[in-house]
């Protein structure tokens, strides 16, 4: 494994700030405390807001990025949060970001990374959680919500199943990759689980986001989506099912904000999923947003979506 490194080496994620409202732009004043977990020959690269607020919230908030990403991406909804006083984890979840490891990185991996933490957090002050998962991060975080029990809500933006044939075809690179791709990496899993490639030579990457400019920096960012992966990562993220079947979840409540002109995965990709949920569940669209959003008027009505959900968990 590498050194432990820091965002302060890095300059990519500065790059990003334009592209988002002023109150939530990063600066020298407002950056996150970083932090690095050991778990399983891995150490886990965390940044956390603590609340700027002197009231205390009943939980605590983990905001959790898709492929493609990293934890310092979600820092607009993570500053939003910690003004509205909420304390917020941002984990850099393995492959991405600069959390290292020494060992073939699977989708499990990302599944034990989130768990550990929240139980090591939960153990430390006996404060729940709320999760909230953007792109593939969505149904991350329902999968962790069906293992551990200290989870008070979930806030997604897709629910797309990557097991389900249509879903891997809609984030393919192309035809070529859908249809041959998980049928020769499965059954020749010995010799492509070990093998690294870039994620942006795998996947629609030119869809993350509907500004040309914020996708020309993420696809040249080398802890985002410039970022490579092990194949046996594809393989088991398009194989993981989820511990509880959507009509038997009712751990807990659901918040879904998706992005109304998301060019990745529209909301039929996650309807089937969402449709089965047994939990108390609501839906929103994110006016004029692409699949990161980052357009008006639909980040302040994720903001507030967002902070009204919370408020009006007990």
């Amino acid at each position: 494994m590498s050194k432990k490194r820091s965002y302060k080496q890095f300059d990519y994620w500065k790059k990003f700030q334009p592209f988002f409202a002023k109150k939530n732009q990063l600066t020298k004043d407002n950056l996150p405390s970083e932090e690095y977990i050991s778990l399983k020959g891995m150490r886990v690269h965390l940044d956390r807001y603590l609340s700027t607020s002197k009231e205390v919230r009943p939980f605590k908030v983990m905001v959790v990025h898709g492929g493609g990403a990293n934890g310092r991406l979600m820092s607009p909804i993570a500053l939003e949060l910690q003004r509205n006083g909420y304390e917020v984890l941002s984990p850099d979840l393995p492959s991405f970001g600069l959390t290292s490891y020494n060992h073939i990185v699977s989708y499990q991996d990302w599944i034990d990374t989130l768990c550990y933490i929240i139980d090591k957090e939960y153990e430390k002050d006996k404060v729940a959680f709320v999760l909230f998962g953007m792109s593939l991060g969505g149904m991350l975080t329902y999968q962790v919500a069906c293992i551990s029990n200290h989870i008070k809500g979930l806030i997604v933006t897709t629910l797309a199943d990557t097991t389900r044939f249509e879903i891997q075809q809609l984030l393919a690179k192309n035809d070529l990759l859908a249809k041959q791709g998980a049928t020769i990496t499965k059954k020749f899993s010995l010799l492509f689980d070990p093998m690294k490639v870039p994620i942006k030579n795998l996947t629609s990457m030119d869809k993350m986001a509907n500004n040309a400019d914020f996708v020309r920096l993420l696809q040249r960012d080398k802890v985002g989506s410039g970022s490579w992966v092990y194949l046996k990562w594809i393989r088991t993220l398009q194989s993981t099912k989820a511990k509880i079947p959507p009509e038997k979840f009712d751990k807990c409540s659901l918040l879904f904000l998706h992005p109304e002109k998301d060019a990745l995965l529209t909301f039929d990709a996650s309807k089937p999923f969402y449709d089965r949920l047994a939990c108390k569940k609501e839906m929103h669209y994110l006016t004029n947003c692409g699949h990161i959003p980052l357009e008006e008027p639909g980040i302040t009505e994720f903001e507030n979506y967002f902070l009204t959900f919370l408020n009006e968990l007990k």
